[in-house]
C-alpha cells in the first residue's frame, strides 16, 4: 500500500541558514524535518503538514505551496513544502507534548542520520548548499 507523507522545510525568520528540525522519538540525536503521515481527514496535503508542524513544534507556519519537492521511493510518496514561521509568532516559542526534541539546525546538520539521503535530494532540488 502506498503511504503519503508530508514534511516542511521551514526557515528561521531571522537566520535563513537555519531550518526547523525534530528528532526521532526513539533517538534524540537523529534529526529530520517536521512532518508525518497524511491523514484523509486533513483533506489537503498542506493542511496535513500544518497540523503535523503544530503537533510537533507548537509553531504555526505559512507554507509556499508553489515550492514543493516530491520524492517517490518504495511505497512512500514524500511531499516537502517550503515555508516560514507565522509572522506573529516568535520562532523560539516551541511548545510541544511530543517526545522528540525541536531545534533550529543548519542544512549540513540535516544531511546525517536516518533522513540524510532524502534531505540531500531535497536540498539539491531547492538549490540549498549543505556542505
Amino acid at each position: 500500500m502506498i503511504q503519503v507523507c508530508v514534511c516542511g522545510l521551514i526557515n528561521h525568520p531571522n537566520n535563513p541558514d537555519l531550518y526547523l528540525a525534530v528528532s526521532r522519538k526513539n533517538n534524540p540525536n537523529d534529526f529530520g524535518l517536521p512532518g508525518g503521515k497524511f491523514e484523509k481527514e486533513d483533506i489537503r496535503y498542506d493542511w496535513g503538514l500544518e497540523r503535523e508542524i503544530i503537533e510537533e513544534t507548537g509553531l504555526k507556519t505559512i507554507l509556499n505551496t508553489n515550492e514543493l519537492f516530491v520524492n517517490i521511493e518504495n511505497n512512500n510518496i514524500v511531499l516537502t513544502y517550503k515555508g516560514i514561521i507565522h509572522y506573529k509568532q516568535h520562532p523560539d516559542e516551541i511548545k510541544t507534548e511530543e517526545t522528540g526534541e525541536v531545534k533550529w539546525l543548519l542544512a549540513s546538520q540535516l544531511i546525517t542520520g536516518s533522513f540524510a539521503d532524502y534531505n540531500k535530494k531535497m536540498f539539491d532540488f531547492f538549490g540549498i548548499k549543505y556542505d
